[in-house]
């Protein structure tokens, strides 16, 4: 499921205030090819519509909600797993071409795709 990147909406600005309750900073894993760069992101137990990706003045907000299914009927008297959300934020350089950004969420796993500038590649001069 492709997740939508949203830009110059407050979301970003939103996500990055305290959140209401404890969250995980997910463990990720960034490459880079020629093009661009690729960000893994892991967010076991967060449902694809729960996540959100932001990109506004020059950071990249990730965030993903857990949300804690129990029958209305039964009351928790045990529990070791952890439910908290999940939130980091990157500062993305000139060499990112923000519009361009694409995201996609399977398997418990964020895929952001950040295409390289124009700025951002290296370009190759022929000398005479």
């Amino acid at each position: 499921m492709d997740v939508p990147v949203k830009r110059g909406t407050t979301e970003a600005a939103e996500v990055e205030r305290a959140p209401e309750r404890p969250y995980f900073v997910p463990d990720v894993d960034i490459y880079e090819t020629d093009d661009g760069w690729t960000l893994l992101a892991d967010m076991p137990g967060v449902d694809p519509d729960q996540v959100s990706i932001g990109v506004e003045e020059g950071n990249l907000a990730l965030s993903g909600a857990v949300r804690m299914e129990m029958p209305e009927d039964a009351a928790l008297r045990y529990c070791e797993c952890d439910v908290c959300d999940y939130h980091r934020v990157f500062r993305l350089g000139q060499q990112i071409d923000a519009d361009k950004v694409e995201a996609g969420f399977e398997n418990g796993v964020l895929r952001v795709r950040l295409p390289k500038s124009e700025w951002g590649k290296t370009k190759k001069i022929e000398v005479k």
